[in-house]
């Protein structure tokens, strides 16, 4: 399967968005499903720390990428981790680390050669002296590829290198964005998932006038199409 859809014009008014004031930790649920392309990525908005994301996949329904919009404040201790907290939930899942415009900053797909979980662990280099601020956590099964095309023939396409499967990768395709996503044979179960984060919080909106558009963006992910390669 492959999106079809074109990336919308990023939100410049995210890149104003303020830092989120000390309040307790959140835990985020995907209601609104998030979108499959850097321009229809789910702003996850409000304030305070943002320590879990819970959300859900399903392959029959199409859905086989989550993106969405985080506040990264503590570049040097970020990090994201998948966890299997049941039987309904993603046991081989992939992390990606992208900046707003869709270019690949990290990948991990596996935790080692037996668990199949993900883990961007805090003090990487890809990541760890970034500049704080908006940027994209994607989550896919293994075997979903964000790719530099619309339409991928090969996983030399792909925004990230497909192999290692352990350890943190950079991009494949330096600069080039994420304009699409495709799949290899045998890709793993959807689900539930959970992210664990540190290093993260909410994105704050600014302005009324901003969350308008905030929420224009997000629901223009539900708009779209698919069609097999």
């Amino acid at each position: 399967m492959l999106s079809t859809a074109r990336p919308l014009a990023l939100l410049s008014l995210l890149l104003v968005a303020g830092i989120a004031s000390p309040a307790l930790a959140q835990v985020f649920t995907e209601s609104t499903d998030a979108g499959t392309l850097p321009g229809a990525a789910l702003p996850i908005t409000g304030s305070g720390p943002l320590t879990r994301i819970n959300g859900a996949l399903s392959a029959t329904a199409g859905d086989q990428i989550d993106l969405f919009i985080i506040n990264i404040v503590s570049p040097s201790i970020f990090s994201a981790a998948t966890r299997n907290l049941g039987e309904s939930f993603m046991s081989d899942t992939q992390l990606f680390l992208f900046s707003l415009d869709g270019v690949g900053i990290a990948k991990n797909d596996d935790i080692d050669e037996i668990n199949y979980l993900s883990h961007l662990p805090a003090g990487d280099s890809a990541y760890a002296s970034l500049t704080p601020g908006l940027y994209i956590l994607g989550i896919a099964p293994y075997g979903v590829l964000p790719t530099i095309v619309t339409n991928p023939t090969t996983t030399n396409q792909s925004v990230f290198p497909f192999q290692p499967f352990t350890g943190v990768t950079g991009p494949l395709n330096g600069n080039a964005p994420m304009i699409g996503f495709g799949t290899i044979s045998g890709f793993a179960s959807t689900g539930d998932y959970a992210i664990d984060l540190t290093g993260a919080s909410m994105v704050v909106i600014p302005t009324p006038a901003a969350a308008s558009v905030l929420a224009l963006g997000a629901a223009a992910g539900l708009t779209r199409r698919r069609r097999p390669l």
